[in-house]
């Protein structure tokens, strides 16, 4: 257990996997540091990596808790733009309320790099194992608790992981807000997996790697990672590890077509469970595949999966950050002083986002042009910056995107999107060329 005490012996941060048993077995967090054997240099030591994670300041924090349940989730708002923010809903185990606003954050960045005049926001709804037999009743709750906030245009609640479209449409029917959730696309994990996809090629070009020499690692192998998996194997990379919330799997020598498509067929019709059938001598724990020996490391789980502890473990050549804030900034900074390439969360998975706002608009295939051309140079350009300047990649964007939020987005042009919508009925034509045209500007 990783344990961090105040000296008042107040609980500052925990492994949250084990706070049950923890709680259970150490009778409401009595421990002190002496019971705990812990020397006044480790102390110090807990002290420096715990400041290594950013405090975010959150505008608006909301705790959703219920009579039966106790507390069932969260909703944070990072930033109201235009009085609005914009956000998925998570379905979780557990998750800090720390976290969840790192990922917050993450979405008010990558609206603004996309060009999406609107704040960012998370949700996350807390449903264990012992709860997951009420997850209905769970999910009407949450729902009814943030419907002020949907009601007023505060939050507008999208897809995100671990929940279900039908799942999304519950809490949706209880706020009391009429939106008919079934029949969006569902494509954002298509998009996002094609904008790593792209991050990638252009951070191998970058380093003079190709792809049949590029060896690739993927933590969460869900619908973003297995889709991004199957986009690589396609180009010619190798794919050695991957994980779910099970376990992980390597193989060195790499898995071939063959091997790759019967996973991605027993994934689809048998979930995340696929991976509890395979072969034992290849199993590992979840985490341990971001540690692997590889060109490319996609993390595509949980945010801070990369962290204090781990970071310097990190064998991989090129991060490309498929989920939100899978690790904090400043351990991106520490990363790229170590030689690593890094595309940050709001950058590599911006596809998703991008794609799910113009297919109420034009057709798939403009998404993907946009994505593999202009996408594309931007992603060059700025690691060509980062090269030049001897500067993450990370901290180039954020004042990219914080310039743009504070000039209240002069670089947007910035249309009607009712006038939009019905154009889009009758000129899709235009409204194609109009998307070609911004993102040809925006990324220029």
């Amino acid at each position: 257990f990783q344990f961090y005490f105040l000296d008042d012996h107040e609980l500052l941060s925990i492994n949250k996997s084990d706070y049950q048993l923890y709680d259970k077995e150490c009778n409401k967090k009595q421990l002190s540091f002496t019971q705990l054997n812990i020397k006044n240099e480790e102390i110090n030591m807990i002290n420096e990596d715990a400041n290594m994670v950013e405090q975010i300041k959150s505008e608006m924090i909301h705790t959703v808790e219920s009579k039966k349940f106790g507390i069932i989730g969260y909703l944070v708002i990072d930033r109201l733009i235009g009085g609005s923010s914009f956000g998925g809903v998570r379905i979780v185990p557990d998750m800090s309320l720390s976290e969840l606003q790192f990922v917050a954050r993450s979405m008010t960045y990558k609206n603004a790099f996309i060009g999406n005049k609107i704040g960012g926001a998370k949700a996350a709804v807390i449903i264990n194992k012992e709860n997951e037999k009420y997850k209905r009743d769970i999910l009407i709750e949450f729902g009814k608790s943030i419907s002020p906030y949907v009601k007023n245009r505060t939050y507008f609640p999208v897809m995100d992981m671990g929940i279900k479209i039908n799942e999304l449409q519950i809490i949706f029917d209880s706020t009391g807000i009429r939106c008919n959730v079934l029949s969006w696309k569902n494509l954002s994990h298509e998009y996002t997996a094609y904008s790593c996809f792209y991050a990638t090629l252009c951070a191998l070009e970058a380093k003079g790697i190709s792809l049949k020499d590029t060896t690739f690692s993927v933590q969460g192998f869900g619908s973003v990672g297995s889709t991004y998996a199957e986009l690589m194997c396609k180009a010619g990379a190798s794919l050695v590890a991957f994980s779910n919330k099970y376990f992980g799997i390597i193989d060195n020598k790499g898995f071939n077509n063959g091997e790759l498509n019967k996973l991605l067929i027993e994934r689809s019709t048998k979930g995340d469970e696929f991976i509890l059938e395979q072969p034992t001598n290849r199993q590992v724990l979840h985490n341990s595949v971001l540690e692997i020996d590889a060109t490319v490391l996609l993390p595509a789980s949980s945010a801070l999966a990369i962290n204090d502890e781990n970071w310097k473990r990190i064998n991989a050549d090129i991060i490309i950050c498929a989920a939100n804030a899978p690790m904090s900034y400043e351990t991106e900074r520490l990363l790229f002083k170590n030689g690593k390439t890094i595309v940050t969360d709001f950058v590599a998975n911006c596809g998703g986002i991008l794609g799910s706002i113009m297919d109420n608009y034009v057709g798939n295939e403009i998404i993907l042009h946009i994505i593999s051309t202009y996408y594309k140079r931007k992603i060059r350009n700025l690691l060509s910056q980062s090269l030049d300047l001897g500067k993450p990649l990370v901290d180039i964007v954020i004042e990219e995107v914080e310039k743009r939020i504070d000039s209240d987005y002069k670089d947007i042009d910035s249309s009607n999107k009712l006038v939009e919508y019905m154009l889009s009925k009758t000129l899709n034509k235009y409204l194609s060329n109009k998307y070609v045209s911004r993102y040809e500007t925006l990324w220029s």
